[in-house]
């Protein structure tokens, strides 16, 4: 399933946290530090929403589920968020569901959207008209020894589904929907483990109302993972950008550059806030290192 954010309020709270100390400790240093500080906030903000690129983490594809169809897992990074993209592709009539999960660790800034809500066949009975609006994390728990999401969402009719998302791969180890006539609909799995402590789904079955109604087998089950180096579009963001030939990245120089100014942004930020803790330690030399280092950053940023 998938996740999506932004660090305004979360930059706004830590911009003011940190001018308060610097203007407390150090005159010398406050007024230089909380300009460059203020500047690169603002600066992060404005590049983050032009910029569409992610890294991409992993990509899974499961094979089975009842029906012929594939489930592809798509897993990004963009800063500190991370976004899940579930694609139900069905055999032979090729129609495709997506799901969107965004998480922001940063400011717990969930975003929710799906027009199929699961790799389940529709005759399961499982609810797929989820509103993006009631979507709620509920918080954590542990499924069969695997951390997991907890995720709540209500549909106009007052079904209430919770989900149990595993973190690492974000596959759905358990659906709970409680009806608004009181009927309960169980989908849970079967798991097996694989590399890196990893448990995958290899069966899953459906209950209703405590009465086994259908199970279904997982037939294959790939990953790729280590592509972090590599630069992915995502759809909706901004129009595609042709792949160069010599590295095969959707990527433009523009869009690089942006990148790399992002990367001195977060850099300066990083070092503004370690240089107020030298400061609240009193060591000043040290902060006065690390301002020389912050405003030659700043300069590259004006290049």
């Amino acid at each position: 399933m998938p996740f999506c954010f932004r660090h305004t309020c979360l930059t706004a709270v830590l911009t003011a946290f940190v001018l308060l100390l610097l203007f407390q400790e150090s005159s010398a240093h406050a007024g230089s530090a909380r300009n460059i500080y203020m500047k690169a906030a603002d600066m992060r903000d404005a590049l983050d929403t032009r910029v569409p690129c992610y890294h991409m983490l992993r990509e899974l594809s499961i094979h089975g589920m009842g029906s012929p169809c594939v489930s592809r897992i798509s897993i990004y990074k963009k800063n500190a968020s991370k976004r899940i993209e579930s694609h139900v592709l069905t055999a032979p009539s090729g129609s495709a569901l997506k799901d969107t999960l965004v998480i922001d660790d940063g400011s717990r800034r969930h975003h929710f959207t799906a027009d199929g809500m699961t790799a389940m066949p529709s005759e399961t009975g499982v609810k797929s008209d989820f509103s993006p609006v009631s979507f709620a994390r509920e918080g954590d728990a542990v499924v069969n020894g695997a951390p997991c999401y907890i995720i709540k969402t209500r549909n106009e009719f007052d079904d209430i589904t919770t989900l149990w998302i595993e973190k690492k791969y974000y596959l759905i180890y358990r659906i709970e929907t409680c009806t608004a006539d009181s009927t309960t609909l169980e989908t849970f799995s079967d798991y097996r483990e694989v590399t890196d402590n990893c448990f995958i789904p290899y069966q899953y079955h459906v209950v209703e109302n405590q009465i086994p109604i259908q199970s279904m087998q997982v037939l294959a089950f790939t990953k790729k993972t280590d592509m972090e180096d590599t630069l992915f579009q995502i759809p909706g963001a901004d129009p595609p950008v042709p792949a160069r030939p010599e590295t095969g990245q959707a990527v433009s120089d523009a869009q690089v550059s942006l990148v790399n100014r992002i990367q001195i942004v977060n850099d300066i930020m990083a070092l503004t806030e370690e240089m107020q803790r030298l400061i609240h330690k009193g060591q000043t030399a040290e902060a006065g290192v690390l301002q020389k280092k912050i405003e030659a950053l700043s300069e590259q940023l004006h290049d």
